[in-house]
């Protein structure tokens, strides 16, 4: 008996490792629609909008105007606070600090009684040092001496700095400056009004036309 010879296969190619073997799916592709008109209402409303929009008052070279009528009423002189009464304790607290400022040989301290004027602290001591290094080492030694006296300050900023340091001790608040740096913020002459506390200052804690000036 005769067997027919059956046509050879043809060879397929094997995929490769990790590749699927299913024909890819040809994408879609989304057919454009037709626009639908505006409804009443959406025409409307767009109309609205247009209209409160032309009302808004056209910008100026001085800022937006924003509809005011007239200029601003200032708000007027800023009334003192009741004053407080003298505390002997946070008195000798400040007069500590201002001994150790001066032992650290600081320029031209100041002690400010702020009672009557703030409601944040009683008083206020501004001191000065003629470098970074000094500066730095007021600061310390200010705190350190009121920790000898079991008081810690609140916060402190820019001890490492050199250039203001300030400690915050709730009833007294210590600024140290370098002193040009001083010069330039007047902080004195921001508390003007506030009493200084009369103390002795020894000469040689006075400025020098030479500590007005940044090397």
């Amino acid at each position: 008996m005769k067997t027919r010879n059956k046509p050879p296969k043809k060879a397929t190619k094997s995929p490769r490792y990790g590749a699927s073997s299913k024909p890819k799916p040809t994408p879609k592709v989304n057919k454009p629609t037709a626009r639908k008109p505006a409804s009443r209402a959406a025409v409307a409303s767009a109309a609205a909008k247009a209209s409160a929009r032309a009302k808004l008052p056209a910008r100026s070279a001085q800022g937006p105007d924003l509809g005011r009528k007239g200029q601003p009423q200032p708000l007027g002189p800023l009334l003192p606070v009741e004053p407080r009464p003298e505390d002997p304790k946070v008195k000798a607290l400040a007069l500590k600090a201002w001994d150790a400022a001066l032992e650290k040989k600081c320029v031209e301290p100041v002690l400010l009684d702020v009672r009557a004027l703030a409601s944040y602290t009683d008083y206020i001591l501004i001191v000065s040092g003629r470098s970074d290094r000094q500066v730095q080492s007021i600061g310390e030694g200010v705190r350190e001496a009121l920790r000898l006296e079991n008081v810690r300050p609140m916060g402190s900023e820019g001890l490492k700095d050199g250039q203001w340091s300030l400690l915050d001790f709730g009833d007294l608040i210590v600024h140290v400056f370098y002193h040009p740096v001083r010069e330039f913020y007047d902080l004195e002459g921001l508390w003007a009004d506030a009493p200084r506390v009369p103390l002795e200052v020894p000469p040689e804690a006075r400025a020098r036309y030479a500590d007005s000036y940044a090397p």
